[in-house]
């Protein structure tokens, strides 16, 4: 009698978490101010952010191991994505916690930004947080939003020179001007001409200055 040795089974797994990365952040030029070291630690610390509440914990070297990049480069990367407001750090005993922003651009019917909806990155309230945008770009109504933070671009900046060497700048806007929000090349281009002007992006704003450019 002879007996068919058995098959030794084996355990496969498969990974099949994922998250969410918004297209408007490659459509909005986002993306291209990004380096591609920060984009790497972004994707690193958002594959670690807790289902229910966003926290994300992952320590630096963990970052540096999972994108290939030094400590020195993972600093600097965290940096700048707190300068661009993707990303909110706070200590926890020597930990630090991540809290991860969304960013979403509203266009107008010219297809130009007309706001900003942004919100903490908590995966199990996006599709609630898409809702509400989705409503808000319906009625046009904010007040109702809980979940997500819409700032309108409404800019309107005159520039005129009254006098030689004398520069006057009126801007009138519903809240203070943040560039890093326009289209690049409209941001570009307001730069270029304040800055040849000589002034600020600010209230009312007179300055003498020997730069007699006028656009």
């Amino acid at each position: 009698m002879t007996i068919a040795p058995q098959l030794a089974v084996q355990v496969l797994e498969a990974d099949t978490q994922w998250f969410h990365v918004f297209r408007s952040m490659i459509d909005s030029g986002e993306l291209a101010r990004l380096s591609g070291s920060a984009l790497k630690v972004y994707l690193v610390i958002k594959s670690y952010a807790n289902y229910r509440n966003g926290g994300a914990f992952p320590a630096e070297l963990t970052v540096a191991e999972k994108s290939g990049l030094s400590i020195a480069q993972v600093k600097r990367s965290i940096k700048e994505l707190q300068n661009l407001e993707y990303l909110s750090i706070s200590k926890r005993g020597r930990k630090n916690h991540y809290i991860l922003k969304e960013k979403v651009m509203v266009r107008n019917a010219s297809g130009n930004s007309a706001a900003t909806a942004s919100w903490d990155y908590i995966p199990a309230e996006v599709a609630n947080a898409v809702d509400e945008l989705k409503s808000y770009v319906t009625s046009g109504q904010a007040d109702s939003t809980q979940l997500i933070n819409i700032q309108v671009n409404n800019l309107q900046v005159n520039i005129n020179q009254v006098s030689p060497g004398g520069v006057v700048v009126n801007n009138q806007a519903a809240r203070a001007i943040d560039l890093a929000s326009f289209d690049p090349a409209m941001r570009q281009k307001l730069s270029s001409l304040l800055k040849k002007a000589g002034v600020p992006i600010a209230e009312t704003y007179t300055q003498l200055t020997s730069d007699t450019y006028h656009p």
